[in-house]
């Protein structure tokens, strides 16, 4: 599908202009869009078939294509989480912050969600968040180039915002499978 179609559809689907959204910040609202273009197209395909039937009929009329090679345990992909944020604090001088940032792993209940709520605490971006996890919880995710998202604003903000449709997609996956029980947890990343 060609960007402009894509976009088209995505805006039309999901039905929001930029500004601010459930997700927070505008720069996030063609990601939302396609989360919710996704998320319909499903929901027609749900009737009538089971989640795994519903999710490739939905990829494939948006012509998406991602392979995988199964979802990965949630404890071993949260260990993954925990050595890869760790490796990434050894090189942080402020002793304070990587203190938080240790207890606030070790108190947390492993879940996709804790995942999203440790990276924005971590001052992630959902761009970065959303497929980073979705690396963690799908063996081998392929995901084949999405058309840029179309964006709004300055030139760095048109780049970032590139990202959305991707971004959306890495979200619903994971929400479609319903390894994210709350879509809250997609909310108030930086930008």
């Amino acid at each position: 599908m060609t960007k402009e179609k894509l976009a088209k559809l995505v805006l039309k689907t999901g039905g929001r202009e930029f500004g601010v959204n459930e997700w927070g910040s505008c720069q996030y609202t063609t990601a939302i869009n396609m989360f919710d273009t996704l998320e319909a197209t499903f929901d027609k395909f749900n009737k009538r078939d089971t989640p795994a039937v519903a999710r490739e009929k939905t990829l494939k009329k948006l012509m998406i294509k991602v392979t995988d090679d199964g979802v990965e345990d949630t404890e071993m992909a949260w260990k993954k989480f925990k050595k890869e944020l760790t490796k990434a604090m050894r090189g942080v001088d402020d002793k304070e912050w990587v203190a938080k940032f240790k207890k606030e792993l070790k108190e947390a209940t492993p879940s996709v969600d804790a995942m999203f709520e440790i990276a924005r605490h971590q001052s992630w971006d959902l761009w970065s968040a959303a497929p980073f996890i979705a690396g963690l919880m799908f063996r081998n995710l392929q995901v084949e180039q999405l058309p840029e998202a179309p964006g709004v604003g300055p030139a760095w903000n048109l780049i970032v915002q590139g990202e959305n449709f991707s971004t959306g997609l890495h979200c619903w996956l994971l929400w479609s499978y319903g390894l994210v029980k709350d879509q809250k947890s997609f909310a108030e990343f930086d930008t």
